[in-house]
């Protein structure tokens, strides 16, 4: 059992993390300041990626925890 797991371990190390690299893509290919994200697998094990910076003005990394406000521009503009 031992044996199977440390498999498991080095065939998914030797993967390239899908997550990361569509997280780079945005940052680099985009031009999206960041991009976070969170990804719960069926155990309940959450892994968490960033990249790109958290604040443009000091450079500081994104936080893994943080939140991202989200919006449209695509609703109503208010006038009737």
């Amino acid at each position: 059992m031992t044996t199977g797991a440390r498999f498991a371990s080095a065939a998914s190390a030797a993967r390239p993390d899908t997550v990361q690299s569509s997280l780079n893509a945005l940052v680099l290919d985009d031009r999206m300041p960041a991009a976070p994200a969170s990804v719960a697998d069926r155990e309940g094990r959450t892994r968490n990626n960033t990249a790109g910076v958290g604040d443009l003005r000091t450079g500081a990394k994104v936080l893994k925890d943080g939140q991202v406000r989200a919006g449209s521009n695509t609703g109503q503009s208010g006038s009737a």
